[in-house]
């Protein structure tokens, strides 16, 4: 739904997985936008800092369900990783995919 959204509003849109990130070496992307399924899991963190590393000029959406205060501050202030925003779910799909890119 994401993927459609964003490329009906002109952006490049490829969509993958963390652990694949070497299929993108040839894509700079000005934002990522992340699906996690837990804010609070130590692995999250681990993800983020390899997509920052691999697209460190990019801004980060990380969307969660009922983010808590405590891991939006951890994500967007306190993880070191630059622009990170996190987006509570359910959200405006238009909200999302209107930001600039």
């Amino acid at each position: 739904l994401l993927r459609d959204e964003f490329a009906e509003r002109g952006a490049s849109v490829r969509l993958g997985a963390v652990r694949r990130l070497e299929r993108f070496a040839d894509f700079l992307p000005t934002r990522v936008v992340v699906d996690a399924t837990d804010l609070a899991a130590a692995s999250l963190l681990d993800e983020l800092r390899a997509i920052r590393a691999a697209f460190p000029a990019a801004a980060l959406d990380v969307l969660g369900f009922a983010p808590r205060r405590d891991e939006i501050e951890l994500l967007e202030r306190k993880s070191g990783l630059g622009a990170v925003r996190v987006v509570a779910k359910p959200f405006d799909v238009d909200f999302l995919t209107g930001a600039a890119f």
